[in-house]
């Protein structure tokens, strides 16, 4: 009799425990987010070198240069979502960078100006990954952050993508996943023109003023403009 009693324990117990995981793993559905968009942006920047004896500008430097970027990424998972294969980015940074000695006609330097200094060139390099994209979902919250790319180091172009703002959260909770069949997705447009999905600067404050050094100062008039759209596509598997 009392081996019957603990059997039926056992038993009740067990099955607890199969209710309580099938539970938990109705309430974590597993699903796929691919986060797609393009971006685009413009640096323009012209930057001087003044001396503190005249006021006068004795070195130049105009870097007007635009980035165009693309790409997509996708993860799969539950409450951890991993990458499911390498992103795919593409684009460049291209434009113009002009070093002279300012109004001065003749060109003439300054005796301590770098040797290569006065130049005009046009650049097209391409972008790379600096930085995989990232995806969460946790708390009812689906954060993506799309993959950082930069120019290579030994590129002509200078101007740094603005990757960091390609990112989105949306609200998201588990029970409107599990509402979806198996194969079913929602998609949310994202982007700077919907603040309300990230935070966003659709000109960003480039401008600097360097301490006086040397006998001169530098400072610069800096305009940074970006914008970008995208897609999440949220898929339960």
């Amino acid at each position: 009799m009392r081996s019957a009693v603990l059997l039926a324990i056992v038993l009740t117990l067990a099955l607890g425990a199969a209710s309580a995981a099938g539970g938990a793993a109705a309430q974590s559905p597993s699903i796929r987010v691919t986060f797609s968009g393009a971006a685009s942006g413009r640096f323009d920047d012209i930057e001087r070198w003044v001396l503190l004896s005249s006021n006068e500008c004795y070195l130049r430097r105009m870097r007007d240069q635009n980035t165009s970027l693309t790409w997509s990424v996708s993860f799969a998972g539950g409450r951890s979502l991993a990458a499911i294969s390498a992103a795919a980015v593409n684009g460049a940074v291209s434009g113009t960078e002009v070093r002279d000695s300012c109004d001065d006609v003749a060109e003439e330097l300054p005796p301590d100006a770098p040797a290569d200094w006065l130049r005009s060139v046009s650049c097209n390099d391409p972008l790379a990954i600096r930085r995989p994209g990232k995806a969460s979902w946790s708390n009812g919250v689906l954060r993506v952050q799309a993959p950082a790319a930069e120019v290579a180091k030994n590129a002509v172009c200078t101007a740094v993508p603005r990757s960091a703002e390609l990112n989105a959260r949306i609200a998201l909770p588990a029970s409107r996943i599990l509402k979806l069949p198996r194969g079913g997705h929602v998609q949310f447009a994202v982007g700077s023109a919907k603040p309300a999905t990230g935070t966003y600067r659709p000109r960003a404050n480039c401008l600097h003023e360097a301490k006086p050094y040397d006998g001169y100062r530098s400072f610069d008039q800096c305009v940074d403009t970006f914008r970008w759209s995208g897609t999440v596509t949220i898929t339960r598997l």
